[in-house]
C-alpha cells in the first residue's frame, strides 16, 4: 500500500529505520558475541519472536488475547502475520523464519545437536535475492576481519540478517500504520469541516 510520501518524509523515515535497526543490531551483536552457535540459534529465535510480538501489538486491537490468554506458539504467530498481508511478512521471509524455527526445535529436542553445513545451506537456500545480497556483503566484510570462516560463523551472520529483515519490516509497518492513520484523520477533519460549512451556508 503506497503512503504517497514526499521526498523529505521518505528521507526522515529511512534515517529513523536505519538508526533504530542499528541500535538493536549493536545490542544483539554484543549479546551473542561469545556464544556457541547452539546458543546463538536459541537467542536469535527469541529475538525474532520478540519482533513477531511487536507486530501483533501494533496490528491487533486486543493483542493480550493472543499473546497472554491464548498463549500463541511461535509458529501460530508467524502464520497469523503472514496471512494478514505480504507487506508484513512476505513468503520468502516467512520461509526463512520457518526454517529457523525448525532448526531451533531440532536443537531443543535432540541430544548433542550439531548445526551442520547441510543445515546452514538449507537455511541459506530459503533466502530471496535481496537477503542473499545483503548476506554476501556481510560475509565479504567478515572475511577481511577473520580468515577461514566456518559454517557456524556464516550461520550466525545469516541468522542476524534474517532478524534484521524482520526488524525493518516491523518498523516500516508501524510507520505506515501511523502515517495512514494521520492522513485518514486529516481527511476526516476536512470532511467534517466541509459538512459544517455547507450546513451553515444552507441555513443562511
Amino acid at each position: 500500500m503506497s503512503l504517497n510520501l514526499n521526498s523529505q518524509e521518505e528521507k526522515i523515515i529511512r534515517k529513523y529505520i536505519l538508526r533504530k535497526s542499528n541500535e538493536d543490531h549493536t545490542r544483539i551483536l554484543e549479546d551473542i558475541k561469545d556464544n556457541e552457535i547452539q546458543m546463538v540459534i536459541l537467542k536469535m529465535h527469541l529475538y525474532i519472536e520478540k519482533e513477531l510480538n511487536e507486530f501483533i501489538k501494533e496490528f491487533f486491537e486486543k493483542p493480550d488475547l493472543l499473546l497472554n490468554d491464548m498463549k500463541l506458539s511461535f509458529i501460530a504467530k508467524l502464520k497469523i502475520l503472514h496471512a494478514l498481508d505480504d507487506d508484513i511478512i512476505d513468503k520468502p521471509l516467512y520461509n526463512a523464519i520457518l526454517k529457523i524455527n525448525n532448526v531451533r526445535n531440532s536443537l531443543a529436542h535432540t541430544l548433542n545437536y550439531e548445526f551442520t553445513e547441510d543445515e546452514f545451506k538449507k537455511l541459506h537456500d530459503t533466502l530471496e535475492k535481496d537477503l542473499k545480497r545483503g548476506y554476501k556483503l556481510e560475509i565479504e566484510i567478515e572475511t577481511i576481519l577473520k580468515e577461514n570462516l566456518t559454517h557456524h560463523d556464516q550461520g550466525r551472520t545469516l541468522l542476524i540478517g534474517i532478524w534484521l529483515a524482520l526488524k525493518t519490516k516491523v518498523l516500516m509497518a508501524c510507520i505506515r500504520k501511523k502515517v495512514l492513520a494521520g492522513k485518514y484523520e486529516l481527511e476526516y477533519a476536512k470532511s467534517i469541516h466541509e459538512i459544517i460549512k455547507n450546513a451553515s451556508e444552507s441555513a443562511e
